[in-house]
């Protein structure tokens, strides 16, 4: 296992424990750079591993089990 594959490891755990979590809470939770992190956000969302809604000016990742309703700011099982 290389350090990539730590990191998407650790991004999915975050994830997972924090549903509906915004690119910079997980920066900051993680301590890695942004950049490291919406790669790995990216390589996870096209895997079909996570999706991802948008509210004004943040985009909340969930795992692929959840589905985001932004009207109301909920998270429903899928």
């Amino acid at each position: 296992m290389d350090e990539s594959d730590d990191t998407v490891g650790k991004v999915l755990c975050f994830i997972q424990d924090n549903p509906g979590c915004h690119l910079r809470r997980i920066k900051r939770a993680m301590n890695v750079s942004i950049g490291t992190i919406q790669y790995q956000l990216d390589k996870l969302e096209k895997m079909g591993r996570i999706t991802s809604g948008r509210h004004g000016l943040y985009k909340y990742y969930l795992l692929r089990m959840y589905e985001l309703d932004v009207n109301i700011h909920s998270f429903t099982a899928a």
